[in-house]
C-alpha cells in the first residue's frame, strides 16, 4: 500500500514537538521567569508544540480504520518497548549500577504494567478495543458517526475545560478513554473526508491562530485550555493533521526521508522518555539550557529535540536489522496465528 507522505510529516513533526516539550519542562523556563523574553518565548514554543500528543491519536485513529486487527502488531510493539527498557536498564546495571534502585529495576522489566510510558500504557490498552471500535464505526452511518463524534467533543473537551474540572476522569487526557475518542475522531475524518475548501495554508493559519490564542489566556486562566482534552489543542491537533493531508507532496527526496524516519519515529519517544535515561542524563543536561540567553535558547531546543529525533531514529534502525537478522517477525506472526487458532477453535 503507498505511504500516506502527510502521515508520515506529521509524525516525525509531532515526535520532534514531543521531545521539546520535555525538554522545556527539564530546562525549568516554564516556571522561572527571571528573564521574560525567555518565558513569554519558552510558553509559545509549549503552546505550538502542545497538540503533538493529540495529533498521534488522531493520525491512529485515520490509519487504523478498517485495517484488521492483528496480535502480532501488539507483539511487535511490546517487544520493541521490552528491548529498549530493560536494554537501557542493562547498561545502567553496568556502568552506573549505584544509580539504580529497585523500583527502577521494576518499572524497566514491567513498563506497560507500571506506567513507565503513560502513553504506551494507554495506547496498548487501545489496541485491543480497536476492532471493537472499528466494528462500532463501519455500521454507523454518516449522521450517527457524526453525533458521536459531538458527543465525545462535548462530554470528553468542551464541558471538562469550561468547567474547569475533570468529569469522566480523563486525567486531562492522560488515559486511555481520551486516546479512544481522538481515534472516533481520526476515523471519522478518514470515513468521511473533510471540507475540500480547506486548504493547508488554512489549516495551518487555523493551528498558529489557535495555539497563539490558548498562549495569550495564560496570563488570565493559566493552563485550563492547555491540556490534552482541551477543544482549543483539540482543534489545533485537527487543523495540523489537515494541513499534513492537504499538503501536495512533490518533493521526491523529501518523501523518502519522511517515510524512512516515520516508522522510527517512535523509538524516539521510547529512549528518550526512559526513566533511568531522563532523570540521570538527559533532564539534567536540558536544566542547563535555562541559563541561555534568550535569543539562543529557542533554536537550542528545536536543534536539540531534532537532533534527538535523528539519533533515536538510527538506533532504531539498527534494533530494526537486528530483529530482522534474528527472523523475529517469524516468532511475532506464529504466535499470532497459534492464538489466531486457538481462539476459532474455542468459538
Amino acid at each position: 500500500m503507498e505511504r500516506n507522505h502527510g502521515i508520515d510529516f506529521l509524525k516525525n513533526i509531532c515526535v520532534v514537538m514531543i521531545v521539546t516539550l520535555h525538554i522545556l519542562k527539564a530546562s525549568g523556563t516554564l516556571v522561572t521567569n527571571n528573564d521574560a523574553a525567555r518565558y513569554c518565548l519558552s510558553w509559545l514554543l509549549e503552546t505550538l508544540s502542545y497538540c503533538a500528543v493529540d495529533c498521534f491519536a488522531l493520525m491512529t485513529g485515520y490509519l487504523m480504520l478498517g485495517k484488521k486487527f492483528k496480535l502480532s502488531r501488539i507483539i511487535s510493539l511490546w517487544m520493541q518497548v521490552f528491548f529498549y527498557s530493560t536494554g537501557i536498564l542493562a547498561l545502567f546495571a553496568i556502568f552506573s549500577p549505584n544509580l539504580l534502585t529497585k523500583h527502577d529495576i521494576i518499572a524497566a522489566l514491567f513498563p506497560i504494567a507500571s506506567s513507565s510510558y503513560w502513553y504506551l500504557t494507554a495506547y496498548m490498552f487501545l489496541l485491543f478495543l480497536m476492532p471493537f471500535l472499528n466494528l462500532l464505526l463501519d455500521n454507523l452511518d454518516r449522521s450517527a458517526t457524526n453525533l458521536l463524534v459531538t458527543a465525545v467533543v462535548v462530554l470528553l473537551s468542551v464541558l471538562p475545560t469550561i468547567l474547569n474540572y475533570d468529569i469522566f476522569f480523563t486525567n486531562k487526557g492522560y488515559s486511555m478513554l481520551w486516546l479512544a475518542g481522538l481515534y472516533i475522531i481520526g476515523a471519522r475524518i478518514r470515513k468521511y473526508g473533510f471540507n475540500k475548501n480547506i486548504s493547508a495554508i488554512d489549516a495551518f493559519f487555523a493551528y498558529l491562530v489557535v495555539s497563539v490564542a490558548v498562549w495569550i489566556s495564560i496570563p488570565y486562566y493559566g493552563i485550563q485550555w492547555l491540556n490534552y482534552t482541551s477543544p482549543m489543542i483539540l482543534l489545533a491537533s485537527v487543523s495540523l493533521l489537515f494541513c499534513s493531508l492537504r499538503i501536495n507532496w512533490r518533493h521526491q527526496a523529501f518523501c523518502k526521508i519522511m517515510s524512512l524516519l516515520a516508522p522510527l519515529s517512535f523509538s524516539t519517544y521510547l529512549i528518550h522518555a526512559h526513566p533511568l535515561l531522563w532523570k540521570t542524563i538527559l533532564s539534567p543536561w536540558f536544566s542547563a539550557y535555562a541559563f541561555l540567553p534568550s535569543g539562543g535558547f529557542i533554536p537550542a531546543v528545536i536543534v536539540s529535540a531534532v537532533i534527538m529525533q535523528i539519533v533515536c531514529c538510527l538506533i532504531e534502525f539498527l534494533r530494526s536489522k537486528i530483529f530482522s537478522l534474528l527472523r523475529i517477525h517469524v516468532f511475532e506472526n506464529y504466535i499470532d496465528c497459534r492464538i489466531d487458532y486457538f481462539w476459532h477453535s474455542a468459538l
